[in-house]
């Protein structure tokens, strides 16, 4: 396995490697990124989901109730915490007595907002879909405008992530018509909760094209090789789509021995051209 590498286009594409690679009990090393479902973008939906399936998901809510910033900082939430636990009340349970909370004063109107949002999404979750409740949730707290507003590469990555995971969860609601949103977070730990890389163990490296510039591997697997993905749909100028051909010819390259060029008839159930560079490198 050691042999082996696994190359895509962007960093979001890993998600489905990654799943099949636990699946199917292969061990896998990504290189040059943070694995899908440690991602700050993910971890975030994760944790307002599992504080959707169970309230008393007190590090869940923690982590997710100023996010995105809305003024609730470390020394409120200590009095929140402080209130509950005298009241012997969950976190979200003070959330529903934030009246009788003297020590927040000011800050009493933050909290009565993100209670009023995280309820009005209780209220929605059992009318939803896995796939729309993260859409609703990343559209309602205004964690997707405010990564749309920064428009920065890293933005635009963090967005194609959120995209990925929305697919996940849709691949999920496919096949399991009656899935619950806990099913869906049960199938998600499998996958989050490997056990991490070890030096020496036998693995499969997964990288990105832009990554494995300089490395070689007997077998190569270059996935996803379809119009725009490679070339990318930002790639307007030709300028641009010659970068992408000569990013292509890279995956080409890195194969010692056996190169395998895979690439999907559609995405979203959306059919999906080929990419053209497989035509021009006669494969």
């Amino acid at each position: 396995r050691n042999q082996m590498a696994v190359l895509y286009r962007t960093n979001a594409q890993s998600r489905a490697v990654e799943d099949q690679m636990v699946k199917r009990g292969i061990p896998y090393r990504l290189f040059g990124g943070v694995r899908f479902y440690e991602r700050k973008e993910i971890r975030d939906i994760l944790s307002y989901l599992k504080v959707l399936a169970n309230p008393a998901d007190t590090i869940a809510l923690r982590r997710i109730i100023n996010v995105p910033k809305r003024g609730i900082g470390e020394t409120s939430l200590d009095k929140l915490a402080a209130f509950a636990e005298e009241n012997g009340l969950s976190l979200y349970g003070a959330l529903s007595r934030l009246d009788e909370i003297t020590t927040l004063k000011t800050r009493v109107a933050k909290f009565k907002d993100f209670y009023g949002l995280f309820e009005q999404l209780r209220e929605d979750a059992d009318g939803l879909s896995v796939s729309e409740l993260i859409d609703a949730i990343v559209k309602r707290t205004g964690y997707l405008q405010l990564l749309m507003a920064e428009g920065t590469d890293d933005a635009l990555n963090r967005i194609q992530n959120i995209d990925e995971f929305v697919n996940k969860a849709a691949e999920y609601d496919k096949a399991n018509p009656e899935g619950k949103l806990e099913g869906f977070l049960e199938e998600v730990a499998l996958v989050a909760d490997i056990d991490s890389y070890e030096e020496g163990e036998e693995t499969v490296a997964l990288m990105t094209l832009h990554s494995a510039k300089g490395l070689e591997y007997p077998v190569v697997f270059a996935v996803d090789v379809n119009e725009g993905i490679v070339p990318h749909h930002k790639a307007g100028l030709p300028a641009d789509i010659e970068e992408e051909r000569r990013l292509f010819y890279v995956a080409l390259t890195r194969a010692k021995d056996r190169l395998h060029v895979a690439a999907v008839r559609e995405r979203y159930h959306r059919k999906t051209d080929v990419s053209r560079f497989i035509g021009e490198a006669g494969l």
